[in-house]
């Protein structure tokens, strides 16, 4: 039987691997622990953008914010 818990992040989990999907040049996942997604700007800039959102939407609008020009 799956637990609730668990059931939930896996969810999660699949809201993250659409995101990479959506979002080219991103690292993006779901942090089970801290109960967040984080992502990471795929560059080898010493300034890339971390972000953190408890919502895959939030996190998708912090992308998109952070990335002009971009859909």
């Amino acid at each position: 039987m799956v637990s609730t818990a668990s059931g939930e992040d896996a969810e999660r989990w699949r809201e993250a691997a659409r995101l990479r999907d959506e979002c080219p040049g991103w690292v993006i996942i779901w942090l089970a622990r801290t109960r967040e997604y984080r992502a990471y700007q795929d560059s080898q800039s010493r300034r890339a953008a971390t972000l953190t959102a408890i919502t895959a939407a939030d996190l998708a609008a912090q992308i998109r914010q952070a990335t002009p020009g971009r859909r």
